[in-house]
Order: structure tokens, then sequence, then C-alpha cells
């Protein structure tokens, strides 16, 4: 049993069930291993929960981090990056939110991560500026608020996923297409034509 393995079934019980109803038994049973197995790479199930929160948000920076890297067009690298990052918060039950709140450990984890996002956004802003698509000086972290509070907003409620990416997306183009130069105004355009 590879520890990788290990915190990619974690990652996914926790996605589903949340910290409170997750299982080492349930787990080490959908892997067919043992639970002295599962204990060999962690002392605690708590251990195992924050680790494995930590992984899925280390593997969403680097999933949304590739996307801006391997996207030659700055804004539209921004724009799916940050989509990406939305598509993932909305596969995420409403109560693994809660749950996470609730664990000092993972409010921590997830704080260092949201930190490396936010690192991140500044640095495609940087990009989408200087190649022109947005006008340069802005205050990116006001930009990356809005889209949070925008985010938030969509989120509450019951609504179904590709209604909530819907409305985030044309929100998103909102927020841009009010800061973006004439070159950025007719790239949004065209990211509108091929939407989501």
């Amino acid at each position: 049993m590879k520890k990788e393995k290990l915190l990619d079934a974690a990652a996914a019980s926790l996605m589903e069930k949340g910290l409170r109803r997750f299982s080492v038994d349930e787990l080490s049973r959908n892997l067919h291993v043992s639970k002295k197995t599962v204990y060999e790479f962690f002392d605690s199930k708590k251990s195992l929960m924050e680790s494995a929160v930590e992984h899925m948000l280390c593997k969403l920076a680097s999933d949304v981090e590739s996307i801006a890297v391997n996207e030659p067009n700055a804004l539209r690298g921004l724009v799916y990056s940050i989509m990406a990052g939305v598509r993932f918060f909305c596969m995420m039950p409403q109560h693994t939110y809660s749950d996470m709140r609730e664990c000092a450990g993972c409010n921590e984890i997830v704080g260092k991560a949201a930190q490396r996002v936010e690192e991140l956004f500044s640095r495609y802003m940087e990009r989408a500026a200087d190649d022109g698509y947005i006008e340069k000086g802005l205050n990116y972290e006001m930009v990356g608020n809005v889209i949070k509070a925008q985010f938030t907003a969509q989120y509450v409620g019951d609504y179904d996923m590709n209604a909530i990416l819907e409305r985030i997306f044309n929100i998103l183009i909102t927020i841009f297409y009010g800061i973006a130069t004439s070159k950025g105004k007719a790239e949004l355009e065209n990211i509108l034509i091929k939407g989501l």
C-alpha cells in the first residue's frame, strides 16, 4: 500500500462524507487493507484526516497552477484556473465545509492552501496585466476578495452545481470585463463564446 493511494482514498472519502462521518474502518475495507496498515502511515485518525485535507488542497492548488501555466493566453488561464477551483468546491458537500471549520488542524491547512492560491492569483493577474489584457496597477487582493464574496453568495442555498458554475462563470467574466483593456474585452468575448 502506497501512502499516496491511501491519501487519495481518504481525501475522496472526506469529500463525500465530511470529517464527522469519516471512518478508518470503512476506508481500510474499501482499500482491502487492515487498519494496522493504515496506522503504519498515520499515528491517529486525526493525523490521517489532516494529512488527507492537506493532500486534497495541495492537489487543487497544483491543478489550478497547472491550468494557468499551461495556457499561453494569460487571461484565459486566469479565468479557467479560477473556474477549476470553483468546480472543486462545488463538488464538496456543505457539511464538509462545516466540519473543516471545526477542525483546528484543518483550519491551519486550509489557511496555508488559501494563501498559496491567493499568491498564484496575484501572479496570474500581474501576467494578464503585463500581456495587456487587464489594467495595470490594480489591487489584486481586492479583486480576489470580490470574486470570493460572489462565490460565497452564489453557493448559499441548495442550487445544482451546473447552475452555480454558470453563475460564477458569468460573474467572473463581468468582474474581469470591468478591469479589462480593449484587448482583454475582446478576449473575454471569445471566452464567453467558448463557455465552460
